[in-house]
């Protein structure tokens, strides 16, 4: 009877953990197969009390038999082959489930971590630095006195200066490339070759964030750099975050099983799909399609008032590198966020349309991040310094 008050406690720690911050170890995974062999056990035992004829030992050690092989599977998966694991699982063999990031935080800031905070809304914690390293690319980040990737200039603008902020997750904060060959200062330095106008351009991105993070930082952090001209860019993934962030905390059933067990990560990448964008299930294409429009009204009413305060603005898609290569997943992948986009008169880029057919797709992309490589960030700050050009932003207010 110990025995099992042991075990139940144990259990009921680790998914207490999962419930309040979302971690997940090895642990958690051994919880689960317990309990799935504790409520088999319990139904053997209903049966052979209403039917004695049932061979329920028999059957109980193949239960047994099965779960163990189920955890040397895991286990192998976690620790050996590691392609279903997650970044923080690969580093620290620890799932972080993305539903419940605001209460992790709050966790490190208890455990005495308070040089960190929630990027979302405050940035990167001021002068602080980090190293991504991964087995294509190791770049180091070097946040400014808001928190953000490279330097930014003084609040008031010079005389005959042009300022344009640029907002957006990891593309834009340059995920896969160093301070210097991010969008934002390649953008700089190929508009200021063509234009005798001072021009300043300001890294504003956070890796992780989508379109409603982007414009509430813009207001909390970048507003009072008085831009000229602010560029929003958007992504595949930006809807799918919306399933994370919209959520309030509540961790749904699937991410239970997505965050305890890898052989429940292979079948649901082969029937259903990792990313709710090019999912196979209908009903999840559904909900992709509805964060979509959502996003392209919040982006609109964005503009609406950026325009109001005589900003301009332009909205561009960078495509992952499914959308643009000939590859399986390319016929899953969910168009909503680029077809809402052209419907409300965002009049956005479509970076698609430039970037698709080329025989140097393999150099834009890293192969395994689906980051941009320093050639990809290249081609998008040449790409968007045309629309600047064409369309004649540059110029003074």
């Amino acid at each position: 009877m110990k025995k099992y008050i042991v075990i139940s406690c144990f259990c009921g720690v680790n998914f207490c953990i999962l419930y309040c911050f979302g971690l997940s170890t090895f642990f958690t995974t051994i919880s689960l197969y317990f309990i799935l062999f504790f409520l088999i056990k319990c139904i053997l035992h209903f049966i052979r009390i209403r039917k004695k004829n049932i061979p329920a030992k028999f059957l109980l050690d193949n239960v047994k038999v099965f779960f163990a092989l189920c955890l040397i599977l895991e286990a192998f998966l976690l620790f050996v082959l590691r392609f279903v694991n997650t970044y923080d699982e690969n580093k620290h063999y620890l799932y972080l489930s993305p539903y419940k990031q605001q209460e992790q935080l709050q966790l490190r800031h208890w455990l005495g971590k308070k040089d960190i905070t929630y990027k979302y809304t405050e940035g990167y914690f001021p002068y602080s630095s980090s190293v991504l390293a991964t087995k294509e690319f190791s770049d180091t980040f070097q946040y400014n006195e808001l928190g953000f990737r490279g330097k930014f200039p003084p609040i008031k603008k010079d005389t005959n200066e042009y300022r344009i902020i640029i907002i957006g997750d990891s593309f834009v904060e340059g995920i896969g490339t160093e301070n210097d060959s991010t969008i934002a200062s390649l953008l700089q330095k190929k508009l200021q070759a063509d234009s005798p106008t001072k021009m300043v351009v300001l890294n504003g991105g956070i890796s992780g964030s989508y379109p409603k993070h982007e414009t509430a930082l813009f207001y909390r952090k970048l507003q009072k750099y008085h831009p000229d001209l602010v560029i929003m860019i958007c992504c595949f993934n930006d809807p799918s975050d919306a399933f994370f962030f919209e959520n309030k905390g509540n961790i749904p059933f699937r991410e239970w099983l997505f965050a305890t067990s890898r052989i429940y990560r292979l079948v649901y990448a082969h029937f259903i799909g990792f990313e709710p964008g090019y999912v196979r299930k209908k009903s999840i294409q559904e909900k992709y399609a509805k964060h979509a429009r959502d996003l392209t009204k919040h982006i609109h009413s964005f503009q609406q008032e950026l325009k109001q305060n005589r900003i301009d603005f332009i909205c561009a898609y960078i495509p992952i590198a499914a959308e643009i290569q000939n590859s399986p997943e390319k016929i899953f992948v969910n168009k909503s966020f680029q077809i809402e986009l052209d419907k409300n008169g965002l009049d956005a880029l479509h970076l698609q349309k430039q970037l698709e057919g080329s025989e140097q797709i393999h150099e834009w992309y890293w192969s395994k991040d689906a980051h941009l490589t320093p050639k990809g960030y290249d081609k998008v700050a040449t790409l968007l310094a045309e629309m600047i050009k064409t369309r004649t932003y540059v110029g003074t207010h």
